[in-house]
């Protein structure tokens, strides 16, 4: 560790005050560094010596100070070896632990190592394995040797899975699930695979379902498992009708639209969930966030009418909008895509056209909004958590084209020129017969509107062939263009308008064309809507 870095981290300084607090905010900040154990600072009066006029009011001492930090270095990684395992390769252990060679040693995080091992262990069938670590030190070097010790134990697999079913054949239901008959026992899906089995059957018409209790059990070796599951089946239900109270921002009409199941059919509660889910996000787009929805149901007969019981509550109003995550871009370049606005009622779907807005610029790769309640309880704040991609590419490659022959080509583009969301491509075209360059600009908005503006030049010679071996003229293209492009009412309609200006080359014509091409130059402009 360089003594460079520790003068840089804490806050003791040559002829600057030094405060007591200061001295936990270096301690901090020093094992904050990684490498460093232990970290001790001591403040020694040096009385041969007067501080500077300037501090005499300020310091509580007369006396400069020597401050000395004495710190305890991590040991670094030297190797990682593994000691016991036969099942599961080096390799394979390797890829699920965090701490590396190099790295500087970290109990807290040998110990979480330590957990993904016997997690990896747990998931191949070895439900007892084992894992403790030791380290051999070279004191010289402070390097050390990190070894794990594995216990792998016996692999165990289900022998028999017992349901008793009568709704359906067991063979059914125990294939919904992992642990099943003869596969490697996984305890970790033993909790899935029982929601598995209720999803299953309340999918089917069984509302009242339930898994009364779950058993596993070993034999004397623990290598074959038995797994019993009591289960309640209930009722087989149909969907009857349904109805709508309490609301008033919506029609019994409009609400129907959004319910997914009809009169008749075999009971689904993903399907009742997704009407649920429908009809909360209805309210929601209006600013009704709070609103509850309660399915009432009325089990007496085989079919079942559900009432949908709806507290609408207040809406809610926007009060702060954030942009976080973003480290290349600015932040106004995000939030101009944003098209809900402070101050506005909450709208779930200028949420989902933002999220949209946002993620199509090219170079994010994820938009998560997040609600933040606020003091008051008809207010939310809301913050767009982005992740960047990368935004630039270079591309290189080769072809054959019956018109150039042998071309290659070398392209460099980059989405999020300045962090501006300006995209810039260059593009090289090259061969015997072709020379072509090309440079395209486009900033998605000009003057802070919506409009966009590009720019393309280029620059083409062909040599024109008139057999494999010979050229029959030199053709040399020069021009560019300008796009603008406004956007109307949230990118509903565009406009695009395009001037194009191009010179166009004719020379050095063989013999056998003089008389049908001239050589000489013209030039071509347009404007296109």
């Amino acid at each position: 560790l360089k003594e460079k870095l520790i003068k840089k981290t804490v806050k003791a300084k040559m002829n600057k005050l030094y405060y007591e607090e200061d001295k936990k905010v270096d301690i901090e900040n020093l094992i904050g560094l990684g490498s460093i154990d232990r970290a001790s600072i001591n403040i020694e009066e040096m009385k041969d010596k007067s501080i500077s006029a300037k501090y005499k009011d300020m310091a509580i001492s007369s006396y400069p100070a020597r401050i000395t930090y004495t710190i305890s270095e991590k040991p670094m990684i030297k190797e990682i070896k593994f000691k016991g395992n036969k099942e599961l390769s080096k390799g394979s252990l390797k890829g699920e632990i965090t701490l590396g060679e190099k790295d500087f040693f970290d109990d807290l995080k040998i110990r979480e190592d330590i957990i993904k091992l016997v997690d990896k262990y747990n998931e191949k069938g070895f439900i007892d394995a084992k894992v403790n670590y030791e380290t051999e030190i070279d004191t010289q070097t402070n390097k050390i040797v990190l070894i794990f010790n594995i216990y792998e134990g016996k692999k165990a697999k289900v022998k028999n899975v017992e349901i008793q079913t009568k709704a359906f054949k067991t063979k059914k239901i125990v294939k919904l699930m992992k642990n099943r008959t003869k596969k490697i026992y996984q305890p970790k899906e033993m909790e899935n695979d029982l929601k598995a089995i209720e999803a299953f059957y309340k999918k089917n018409g069984y509302s009242d379902f339930k898994i009364i209790d779950s058993t596993v059990n070993f034999n004397e070796d623990r290598s074959e498992v038995f797994i019993k599951i009591n289960i309640e089946e209930g009722k087989k239900y149909k969907f009857g009708a349904y109805t709508f109270t309490g609301n008033t921002v919506y029609t019994t009409n409009e609400l129907s639209e959004l319910i997914d199941f009809r009169k008749g059919k075999i009971y689904n509660e993903e399907k009742l969930n997704d009407s649920i889910r429908n009809i909360q996000e209805k309210y929601a787009d209006k600013g009704y966030l709070k609103a509850a929805i309660e399915p009432k149901k009325n089990t007496e007969k085989d079919s079942m009418d559900i009432n949908f019981s709806i507290t609408e509550n207040n809406p809610v109003y926007v009060n702060h909008i954030d942009v976080e995550g973003n480290k290349a871009t600015k932040t106004h370049v995000l939030r101009r895509e944003i098209v809900q606005k402070e101050g506005e009622v909450f709208s779930l779907s200028k949420i989902r056209r933002s999220q949209e807005k946002i993620f199509n610029l090219g170079f994010i790769d994820d938009v998560n909004p997040v609600i933040n309640p606020t003091a008051d309880p008809d207010m939310v704040d809301l913050v767009f958590d982005v992740t960047e991609g990368k935004p630039g590419m270079l591309t290189a490659g080769a072809g054959i084209s019956s018109r150039d022959g042998l071309v290659g080509t070398l392209a460099l583009s980059h989405m999020n020129l300045f962090g501006l969301a300006q995209r810039l491509s260059l593009n090289w075209n090259f061969g015997k017969r072709v020379q072509d360059y090309s440079i395209s600009w486009t900033t998605p908005w000009f003057l802070d509107k919506p409009t966009s503006l590009g720019v393309d030049l280029y620059n083409t010679r062909r040599y024109k062939p008139y057999s494999t071996t010979y050229s029959a003229y030199t053709e040399r293209r020069e021009g560019g263009r300008i796009n603008l492009g406004p956007r109307f009412q949230d990118d509903k309609y565009r406009l695009n308008i395009s001037y194009t200006y191009e010179k166009i080359t004719i020379k050095d014509v063989d013999a056998i064309y003089k008389g049908i091409l001239t050589e000489g130059t013209s030039v071509n402009s347009s404007i296109s809507v």
